[in-house]
């Protein structure tokens, strides 16, 4: 693909090659995190994807989620990553498999090793405001 010609109805709007410089860490792969997910893959973003260990796909889920009836019960973060990678070649996705309510000083870590221009925490279960704390303590 030549990001020239896909790029191309969009170049006055969007900035692509703007875009793919940002580094933005998106912690939680469910319904409200994939779609976002998904958006900043066609535009080329480099991401690293955030999810609990073993979350899975479950078929409550389905109807709100990217992900369709072939991912039910697979790891949600591989599953997205896949499928980001698969439909928008340019973006850069990198996967890490993290719960930041229990792994505070992780998340302070991860962000401080990769310096995101954006951390976008959605759907954090128990504890929305540790992950924004955790991130918080790096920058």
């Amino acid at each position: 693909m030549k990001p020239k010609g896909y790029y191309r109805r969009t170049l006055g709007l969007l900035r692509p090659r703007a875009l793919r410089k940002k580094l933005v860490v998106i912690i939680g792969q469910g319904s409200g995190g994939s779609h976002f997910s998904l958006h900043l893959g066609q535009l080329g973003v480099q991401m690293t994807l955030v999810e609990r260990p073993d979350e899975l796909l479950l078929e409550h889920n389905v109807i709100r989620h990217v992900l369709g009836y072939d991912s039910l019960s697979k790891p949600k973060l591989t599953a997205m990553a896949d499928c980001i990678r698969r439909l928008y070649p340019s973006a850069q996705v990198r996967t890490v498999e993290m719960d930041v309510t229990a792994q505070k000083d992780e998340l302070a870590k991860l962000v401080a090793q990769h310096r995101p221009d954006l951390i976008a925490a959605l759907e954090v279960k128990a504890e929305p405001e540790a992950a924004n704390r955790g991130a918080g303590q790096a920058r």
